[in-house]
């Protein structure tokens, strides 16, 4: 009423990230791993989106929360171990996987 801006706490906890996220479709061959690290699947896909320490994959493996696959990408030259850190089926019906790289950096040179 008197012209002036009033200034709120926002109602929600907005997430910060340590690193940007891109949304771009990379090739990459998920290999879902056992306990002694042998490939026991594999699968052909590509990301959602992808940062230097992650990435979220469309993916019909069927790996719970705490498992291990190596992702590669052979355009990238990129290879690491990852962790899936969740697993879930988005609207548009396409189950994804999300990743959190724990042996090397996704070199994003290039990538914007």
């Amino acid at each position: 009423a008197d012209g002036f801006w009033e200034i709120t706490e926002a109602g929600m906890n907005l997430s910060r990230r340590k690193d940007p996220r891109f949304s771009v479709p990379i090739e990459v061959f998920i290999h879902r791993l056992d306990n002694e690290q042998n490939i026991i699947a594999s699968e052909r896909t590509v990301t959602e989106n992808i940062s230097v320490r992650g990435a979220a994959v469309f993916s019909s493996l069927e790996i719970a929360a705490g498992g291990q696959v190596r992702i590669s990408s052979d355009f990238y030259n990129f290879s690491s171990i990852a962790i899936v850190r969740a697993r879930r089926i988005g609207s548009d019906h396409l189950p994804r996987l999300h990743l959190e790289f724990v042996e090397s950096h996704f070199p994003l040179d290039g990538i914007d």
